[in-house]
């Protein structure tokens, strides 16, 4: 759950939704929410790019992090390739996006992985030189 330009945005990780529930009035009575984005499988967390209401989305089953930009169609930006393993968790401080990968079905070693996002929203990905992000490495988490 986040809070993000006077609404409160959830997933739905059964419906594989991400809600947008404006706060309407002055004592923050919610609104009718609204489909921000559907297909996701397994969404379990989200982040705002900093970009308006651009945000990446952490897919646990897929091993996936899908960057959603209203207007346009989503699109996978990092994968298991890149070293994720069930992801469940994501943030981004400043130009960095953290990832964090649980491996609760892989039988892998549970990991962050960093990423950088580009100052004009066009970074290169490492793998196939598509724009968003780039992979700055990962870290093993665990003993």
């Amino acid at each position: 759950m986040k809070v993000h330009n006077g609404a409160v945005w959830v997933s739905n990780i059964d419906r594989g939704t991400i809600l947008r529930i404006p706060l309407t009035g002055r004592d923050g009575t919610a609104g009718p929410h609204q489909v921000r984005a559907s297909g996701l499988d397994s969404v379990d967390d989200f982040a705002f790019t900093g970009r308006g209401d651009q945000l990446l989305a952490a897919l646990n089953i897929p091993s996936q992090v899908v960057l959603i930009t209203p207007g346009k169609a989503d699109r996978v930006v990092l994968d298991e390739r890149d070293g994720l393993q069930n992801t469940t968790s994501l943030a981004v401080d400043g130009h960095t996006v953290y990832v964090a990968s649980g491996a609760l079905t892989t039988g892998g070693d549970a990991n962050l992985l960093t990423a950088r996002l580009d100052r004009l929203g066009r970074p290169i990905h490492p793998r196939n030189g598509s724009p968003m992000v780039s992979t700055a490495g990962s870290t093993t988490m665990g003993p």
